[in-house]
């Protein structure tokens, strides 16, 4: 799994001894806790990588998917019956999939691939933007901060 931003980022930020691992459980733990943060304040998911999302009540035959911008859909079933490409659109930069999707409690199953390559060491594949730099920074923010105003147990 990679991550938005990783323990040495975290540790150049907030100016920490790179080479010392004694904070090293705890910086893990903030920086999942800052990602999870993200991710619910923007309703999205932000790494790359195949997902699943169920949905019972599309709103007007649009599903919002979580992990955008989407490469490819995989799949689409409605109370596990596929669903033709032809019979829905993608507007992958939104992550908005737009079709004639019945009403009321059907259950909506999309798999697709979709998210931010989040990995600065690697090439990311075909088609896989990187995450924006405004992200990386957000989330070495919210981290820091997490960091800076942690309470020991008493």
């Amino acid at each position: 799994m990679m991550a938005i931003i990783t323990k040495d980022d975290l540790k150049s930020y907030l100016k920490l001894d790179t080479t010392s691992t004694a904070e090293d459980g705890m910086l893990d733990h903030l920086i999942a806790a800052a990602i999870s943060e993200m991710e619910q304040a923007h309703g999205r998911i932000y790494e790359y990588g195949d997902h699943t999302e169920t949905f019972y009540s599309p709103v007007e035959g649009v599903l919002f998917l979580s992990a955008f911008p989407v490469l490819s859909i995989t799949s689409v079933t409605v109370d596990e019956t596929a669903v033709s490409a032809s019979a829905y659109e993608l507007d992958a930069k939104r992550g908005l999939l737009r079709g004639l999707f019945p009403a009321g409690w059907k259950k909506i199953e999309v798999q697709y691939k979709g998210g931010y390559w989040t990995d600065a060491g690697t090439t990311p594949p075909a088609g896989v933007p990187r995450l924006p730099a405004a992200m990386k920074q957000e989330c070495l923010e919210r981290a820091a901060y997490l960091y800076q105003n942690r309470r020991g147990i008493r």
